[in-house]
């Protein structure tokens, strides 16, 4: 059962199970879209109360928190996981969250999905990755995105004479001072990557139409995945197959004496070759899921690009959150910026 008077996306069907709302569906989709295109929850829920978009409740008020449980529920995937509270008192019908008092099941495939299973993956991990970025209460725009290009540590914040009148915040390797083996990559400030990312996305601007006829190419090559996908049918009909030979072979051996040294070597070598299938499989559709992921990536930012006029004046923070995959830091002062979707840029403070 879903509380559908509170959930955006779906409507109790005739038949009595969950049905799809075009239009609510559409939202969904927007949300995690622009999630992955770097937009944390915070900027989705003020361009959805700008759109005049309303919540499953009709209200205009969008919350982050409203923004992170669209996020994170499963069940917009096609799955369900079932008693995640439980009641404590019938009388009064309160309810807790279950923290292991009862057991829970998770159904797949209990209802149509709005979102592809493995873009809903992507974003758990996503989540994962920023909510274990927060420096204290507030996470900067910088964090996690400024890697360390000679041990690939990320870049921590760090204030510099704390108690006068020459306060600031460098950004150094988390590895700097770690043990006997100090890194030797140099502190950066925000302000000298707010400058070269200024440089670097005018750089692309004036080269832009080049760019961008290039980098389509690439994404029909990235979204071309049929030889791939046609390799999974064959490892799933593989994978089948295995499973029904051993599945007969248990069903003669509870039926018939088996010399069981025998049986059991059938049954080892059926079992290794469903696992080595298994992963197989898991692997490829790793594949298939990464190519397609770079490619909405590349996509949304060639999109962004190709809508920008103009110059960029100043560093604009929205525009960085929307563009920006990653900048490493070299020790001899080259930053590269790389931008959603793999471009990079190379630039020599």
């Amino acid at each position: 059962m879903l509380p559908y008077k509170a959930f955006l996306g779906y409507k109790k069907g005739a038949n009595g199970r969950p049905e799809i709302i075009p239009e609510e569906a559409k939202t969904v989709e927007y949300i995690y879209k622009r999630f992955l295109e770097g937009y944390p929850p915070g900027c989705i829920a003020n361009e959805l109360m700008s759109k005049g978009i309303l919540t499953a409740k009709g209200r205009k008020k969008w919350y982050i928190s409203t923004i992170e449980s669209i996020l994170s529920n499963e069940k917009y995937k096609g799955d369900a996981l079932l008693q995640k509270a439980f009641t404590v008192d019938f009388l009064t019908k309160k309810q807790k969250k279950n923290e292991g008092e009862i057991k829970q099941y998770y159904v797949h495939g209990s209802h149509p999905a709005i979102i592809r299973p493995a873009v809903f993956d992507h974003v758990q991990v996503e989540l994962k990755r920023r909510k274990s970025l927060y420096f204290g209460r507030k996470i900067n725009f910088l964090s996690g995105k400024l890697i360390c290009g000679e041990c690939g540590s990320i870049y921590v914040p760090k204030t510099w004479h704390s108690t006068d009148k020459y306060r600031r915040v460098m950004w150094r390797c988390m590895k700097k001072y770690d043990g006997k083996h100090k890194c030797p990559c140099k502190p950066v400030s925000e302000t000298v990557i707010k400058e070269n990312f200024i440089k670097v996305f005018n750089a692309i601007i004036d080269c832009k139409d080049e760019i961008i006829t290039e980098h389509r190419k690439m994404v029909l090559f990235l979204t071309d995945c049929s030889s791939l996908e046609n390799k999974v049918l064959t490892m799933k009909d593989d994978m089948e197959a295995t499973s029904l030979l051993a599945q007969k072979l248990i069903s003669e051996n509870s039926k018939t004496a088996l010399d069981q040294e025998k049986y059991q070597k059938r049954y080892n070598a059926l079992s290794n070759k469903y696992e080595r299938l298994e992963k197989e499989l898991a692997d490829t559709e790793a594949t298939i899921a990464a190519k397609k992921e770079q490619a909405q990536k590349l996509t949304a930012f060639l999109d962004k690009l190709e809508k920008q006029e103009v110059l960029v004046p100043e560093f604009d923070e929205e525009l960085w959150d929307s563009t920006m995959e990653s900048v490493t830091i070299h020790k001899d002062g080259t930053l590269v910026y790389r931008f959603m979707g793999g471009l990079e840029k190379k630039i020599k403070i």
